[in-house]
C-alpha cells in the first residue's frame, strides 16, 4: 500500500477510499470499482503490517483535516456537514482497520477471511459477466483467471500470518466449508459458466488452465487447517471488553458500556419472547410450531414460485406509495431469479447472498435477486418451496432485502451526500464494507418490515413471524456483548437462539458463529432499528410528511444512525 499526501476533507477522503479499495479489492468488485479485478488482498504478515501503518497515518490525517482543535473520534464527536462527517467516518474506519490487522479476529488471525475472498473473488467477476455480451465474458475470463493465479499467495500470506496460533472450531469449520465450495466450484461451476458465457476459446482454455493452481492452494489450506494449526477453547473467540467497546464506539457512535447494553438488550430480549410467544399462541392452536407448519401448508407451488415473489414486491411497492412512505424511483426494479446454475454447486456453503447490494458505481438494471434454487429432486425442492412460505418471501425476501427495506436504502445511498455513506455497506465477502454502514444499513431495512406491520401491510401469522424477528435481532444483541465481552461461550451463544428464539440447532450455530466472527456487529440490527425509531418519535413531527422524513434520514447513506440524528436536528431546527 503506498501513502499519499492529501491535504483538503475532500483528497483524504478520497485517499481513505481509494486505499480501501487497493486493500480490499474483492469488495470494490463488488462496489463497481473495477479497475482491480484482477487482484487480490496482501494479508501476509508484510502486507498487513504495512496496512497497519497505512491506515494510523490516515485516521491522523483525517482528524488534523477536521482542525487543530479537533477530538479523536473515540470520543464521538458529532458532525456539523456531511462533509465533516465523511471525515470522522474516514478517522472512525481507518482506526478500525488498523486495529484489524493486529487483532485475533481480523484477517491475520482468522482465515475465513481469506478463505472468502479467495472464492468470491472469483464469483465476484464471474457473476458481473455471467449475463452479458461474449466480449465482456472475456474480459471477466481473463480477470478470473488472474485472481486464481494469486490465490496461492493469498492463502499462503495467511497461513505465515497465523502461523502456530490455535484458532477457534467454528472458524476452521467455516473456513473448511468454503474451501470444498471453492473447488466444487472450480470443478463444475466453471464450465457451466463457459457455456453460459460462451467467451473466446482461447480465454476459456486461459481461465481452465488457472483453475489448477488454485486448486491445489484450497487442498492445501485445508490440510494445513486440519493438520496443523492446533484447536482453540471457545473463549478465546472473545475480543474482549476494551476491544468491544471501542469498536461499538468508532463503527455505531455508541456511548454506553458493555454492562449498559447488555442490561437493556436483556430487558428488551424478555418483552419481545413474551409477546412473541402470545402473539405465536392466539394466531394458532399450536403455538409457534404450529404458525410455521401453517406457513409452510401455503407455500408456493413449483410454478408459481417465481410469480409470486414478483406480485409481492409490486404490491408492497404499491402499498409504499399509496401510504406515501419514501420516494421508491421507478428506474430501480428487481427481477427474481433462482440462483444461477453455475454457481450452485457452492453457494450452499457459501456466504452466498439472495440478496447483494447493487454497486453503486456500476448499477446493473434491473438487480438480480436470487432466491433458492428448486432442487431435480422431488423432497428436496418440495424442502425448499415449504422454506419459502409467504412470510419468508414477504418479510425476508421483498420487504427487508428487495424491497422498502436494503433496496430502497442502496437507491438512496449511491446518491448520499457522503461519499463513505455511498459505499459502506456494500456486500463483500463475509461482511459489508465498513463497519459505520452497519446501523444504517440494518437498521432501516428492519425498520422497514415495521413500518409496513404498523401500517397494516402484513397478514395476521406474518405478523407473529415478524415479532419472532425482533427476537431473534435481541437474541443477536446479547450474544454479541456477553460472547465477546469473555462472559459466554460460543455454545452458550448458539444456546441463546435455541432457547429465546426456538431456532433449530443448525440455525442456532450459524447465528454463533457469525456473531463470533465480527465483534460488535451482530448489535448493530437492534441499534440501527431502535435508533431509528426514536430518532422518528423525535423528529418525525418536525417534517411535513413522513416521506419527507424518510428521505432525509436516507440522504445521508450509511453512516452511524447517531451522526443523521445530528445532522437532521440541524435541518429543523
Amino acid at each position: 500500500m503506498t501513502d499519499h499526501a492529501p491535504s483538503g476533507a475532500d483528497d483524504i477522503v478520497g485517499t481513505f477510499l481509494d486505499t480501501f479499495w487497493r486493500a480490499w479489492p474483492v469488495t470494490a468488485t463488488f462496489a463497481g470499482v473495477h479497475g482491480l479485478d484482477a487482484c487480490l488482498p496482501d494479508w501476509s504478515p508484510e502486507g498487513l503490517d504495512d496496512a497497519a501503518g497505512t491506515w494510523a497515518r490516515l485516521a491522523g490525517a483525517a482528524r488534523s483535516a477536521r482542525g487543530d482543535d479537533a477530538v479523536p473520534a473515540l470520543s464521538l464527536p458529532l458532525p456539523r456537514s456531511p462533509e465533516e462527517a465523511d471525515l470522522l467516518c474516514a478517522e472512525a474506519n481507518a482506526i478500525l482497520l488498523a486495529d484489524e490487522c493486529a487483532s485475533r479476529h481480523g484477517p491475520g488471525t482468522n482465515p475465513v477471511y481469506a478463505t472468502g475472498d479467495a472464492v468470491f473473488g472469483l464469483l465476484g467477476v464471474l457473476a458481473r459477466h455471467a449475463h452479458t455480451d461474449p466480449v465482456s465474458a472475456s474480459d471477466g475470463a481473463a480477470d478470473a483467471a488472474a485472481r486464481l493465479h494469486g490465490v496461492p499467495e493469498l492463502l499462503d500470506g495467511v497461513r505465515r500470518a497465523i502461523g502456530g496460533q490455535p484458532v477457534p472450531g467454528a472458524w476452521r469449520d467455516r473456513a473448511r466449508r468454503e474451501l470444498v465450495a471453492g473447488r466444487r466450484i472450480l470443478g463444475e461451476g466453471i464450465p457451466l459458466w463457459v457455456r453460459q458465457a460462451r467467451p473466446e476459446t482461447e480465454w476459456a482454455e486461459a481461465l481452465y488452465e488457472a483453475c489448477g493452481p488454485a486448486r491445489a492452494a484450497f487442498q492445501a489450506m485445508a490440510e494445513w487447517l486440519d493438520g496443523d494449526v492446533p484447536a482453540a477453547h471457545t473463549r478465546t473467540t472473545a475480543s474482549g471488553v476494551e476491544a468491544l467497546e471501542r469498536r461499538l464506539r468508532l463503527a455505531h457512535w455508541e456511548p454506553r458500556s458493555t454492562d449498559q447494553l447488555l442490561d437493556d438488550a436483556r430487558r428488551r430480549l424478555a418483552e419481545a419472547s413474551a409477546e412473541w410467544r402470545a402473539m405465536a399462541a392466539a394466531a394458532h392452536p399450536g403455538g409457534w410450531p404450529g404458525v410455521l407448519q401453517a406457513l409452510a401448508d401455503g407455500a408456493p407451488h413449483a410454478d408459481d414460485y417465481l410469480p409470486r415473489l414478483q406480485r409481492r414486491w409490486d404490491a408492497d411497492r404499491g402499498f409504499a406509495a399509496r401510504h406515501d412512505l419514501v420516494r421508491w424511483p421507478d428506474e430501480h426494479p428487481v427481477r427474481f431469479v433462482e440462483t444461477d446454475r453455475w454457481a450452485r454447486p457452492g453457494s450452499a456453503s457459501l456466504y452466498y447472498l439472495n440478496y447483494r447490494s447493487p454497486a453503486p458505481y456500476d448499477p446493473r438494471v434491473p438487480h438480480r435477486h436470487q432466491v433458492p434454487y428448486l432442487p431435480d429432486d422431488a423432497d428436496a425442492r418440495q424442502a425448499v418451496l415449504r422454506g419459502m412460505h409467504g412470510a419468508t418471501i414477504a418479510l425476508n425476501h421483498v420487504i427487508h432485502h428487495a424491497g422498502l427495506g436494503h433496496h430502497v436504502q442502496n437507491w438512496h445511498a449511491a446518491r448520499a451526500r457522503t461519499r463513505i455513506g455511498r459505499m459502506a455497506a456494500v456486500d463483500g465477502a463475509c461482511r459489508i464494507a465498513l463497519p459505520t454502514g452497519g446501523t444504517v444499513a440494518e437498521g432501516w431495512a428492519c425498520y422497514a418490515v415495521d413500518l409496513v406491520d404498523e401500517f397494516g401491510g402484513l397478514e395476521p401469522l406474518e405478523r407473529v413471524v415478524q415479532q419472532h424477528t425482533r427476537v431473534r435481532i435481541l437474541c443477536r444483541a446479547v450474544a454479541d456483548l456477553s460472547l465477546h465481552a469473555g462472559l459466554w461461550t460460543h455454545a452458550e451463544a448458539a444456546g441463546c437462539f435455541e432457547r429465546e428464539a426456538a431456532m433449530p440447532p443448525d440455525a442456532a450455530e450459524a447465528e454463533a458463529i457469525r456473531t463470533a466472527l465480527f465483534p460488535g456487529t451482530a448489535i448493530m440490527y437492534w441499534l440501527g432499528t431502535s435508533g431509528l425509531h426514536a430518532l422518528r418519535r423525535e423528529l418525525g413531527p418536525r417534517y411535513p410528511s413522513l416521506r419527507a422524513f424518510h428521505d432525509a434520514f436516507l440522504s445521508y447513506g450509511a453512516i452511524p444512525v447517531p451522526m443523521i440524528a445530528h445532522l437532521m436536528r440541524g435541518e429543523v431546527a
